[in-house]
């Protein structure tokens, strides 16, 4: 997979969840920072992240399965 497959994947996200997923992933930041940048808990970085990753996995399934 190459770049651009990854950010087109990545693109068909929601918002909320592309962005935690380019401030966790793609720019490094902490859960702490992150959570301070979006004004939540750390624990809700977390869960966040972890649906981001789940959505991401079916976009991937989904587009494995097309073609």
């Amino acid at each position: 997979m190459t770049t651009v497959d990854a950010t087109s994947l990545i693109a068909e996200l929601p918002q909320h969840q592309r962005l935690i997923l380019h401030l966790r992933v793609v720019r490094g930041l902490s859960v702490e920072r992150t959570a301070r940048l979006l004004g939540v808990g750390p624990d809700e970085v977390l869960l966040r992240q972890h649906w981001a990753l789940n959505a991401l996995r079916r976009v991937l399934r989904n587009s494995e399965a097309v073609g």
